[in-house]
């Protein structure tokens, strides 16, 4: 029973992984919207409770990773604007590579 699948043969290609999770907050940075990303090549879903939220992103830094061999953890800084004034804060990010690529906030 199944699809084949399980959580021990699904590939982390970690260069894939972060170049994925760039794409993700360079499309935030410019204002994109998420969804967006479901028809790029290749397709990203993904979802940041800030960036559902309204607030802008000014600028990132990809910091520490670690990985459980099928998701990434990247600790990400983020620089957010809400119209009031930014913030600095650390965010975690979980990013999948296999059989699609998924970046989650681990919140």
């Amino acid at each position: 029973a199944g699809c084949g699948h399980n959580a021990r043969n699904l590939k982390l290609d970690k260069d894939v992984g972060r170049q994925s999770l760039s794409a993700f907050l360079d499309c935030w940075k410019a204002g994109g919207d998420p969804d967006s990303l479901k028809s790029a090549s290749p397709a990203i879903i993904g979802r940041d409770s800030d960036w559902d939220a309204g607030k802008k992103l000014v600028s990132f830094a990809l910091g520490a990773e670690t990985d459980d061999g099928t998701n990434m953890h990247i600790t990400t800084e983020l620089v957010l604007s809400d119209g009031r004034g930014q913030v600095t804060k650390p965010v975690d990010y979980i990013v999948g590579t296999s059989p699609v690529i998924t970046i989650f906030r681990d919140e």
